[in-house]
């Protein structure tokens, strides 16, 4: 066997050092083609999943707010959804059965259910419940950290 010349030995070491770097590149153009794909296709999965997202937001405050009125609703107390075409609410029964009125028209079962708990929770702590404001806010207040200001009587934010 002979030994390999210098100069094919240098050939040869030369086409596998371009070889191998222009796999390296494509390995990389590759990656980056990949990662830009994904990033778009995650970036339209998100959008088309936007109204699932606030459906499942909307059904995480409801939750929340149900779980709250479960485990802090005074003895007596309970309250109601009721359904019709159209329309829903949270309807609040004091201990002697009876309705109490509140007006939540035109809120989220959510809010109606918060509006409701909070009222059951000051009746029975002999407070008088707050119901003058009734989303006609007038008196504000608010937390200079975060810059949240919400109606100093019912709790709603500041539009």
């Amino acid at each position: 066997m002979k030994p390999i010349h210098q100069d094919d030995y240098n050939a040869i070491g030369y086409q596998h050092d371009q070889v191998t770097g222009r796999i390296n590149d494509m390995l990389i153009e590759l990656q980056n083609h990949s990662y830009a794909t994904g990033v778009e296709r995650g970036k339209a999965l998100a959008k088309a999943d936007a109204p699932n997202i606030t459906a499942l937001q909307k059904q995480a405050a409801t939750e929340q707010q149900i779980q709250r009125a479960c485990g802090s609703l005074p003895d007596g107390w309970t309250i109601r959804i009721e359904l019709e075409n159209g329309a829903g609410y949270a309807v609040l029964y004091n201990p002697q059965g009876g309705t109490t009125d509140l007006d939540t028209a035109g809120e989220s079962i959510a809010e109606q259910v918060s509006a409701a708990t909070d009222f059951a929770i000051a009746t029975a702590n002999g407070e008088t419940p707050n119901t003058s404001c009734k989303g006609n806010c007038q008196t504000w207040i608010g937390n200079r950290t975060t810059g949240h200001i919400q109606c100093a009587d019912c709790g709603r934010p500041k539009p």
